[in-house]
């Protein structure tokens, strides 16, 4: 991602994640990929939490499922909960480019 431009932020577990998505921040975070099987808290349960973190559809940051497993259920249920997009390892920066361009195409955020 910082080859795209981005400021990276990275952390260990979901648990993590959901510590610094609660801290106040000067800059918001505007994109998560979460892999499925994180430790301690997967995410699943992180993209339910995040959703209440941040209730305002627009103050919330985009959430992208990234999972080995290309079983239709587990897309399905991504897709359920509120994730924006599911990505399969492995995958490349253009994979990631391609799902960024999906996202912005179907109006979800405008950068």
């Amino acid at each position: 991602m910082a080859r795209l431009g981005c400021d990276v932020t990275t952390v260990g577990s979901g648990r993590d994640a959901l510590l610094m998505l609660s801290q106040p921040s000067t800059q918001p975070f505007r994109l998560l990929f979460v892999d499925i099987l994180m430790p301690e808290v997967d995410g699943f349960e992180v993209a339910i939490r995040v959703k209440e973190l941040f209730p305002i559809r627009s103050e919330r940051p985009l959430i992208i499922a990234v999972t080995a497993n290309t079983d239709l259920a587990v897309r399905e249920r991504c897709f359920s909960i509120g994730m924006d997009g599911v990505l399969l390892k492995p995958f490349s920066l253009e994979k990631i480019k391609s799902m960024l361009n999906e996202i912005l195409d179907r109006g979800l955020v405008s950068w």
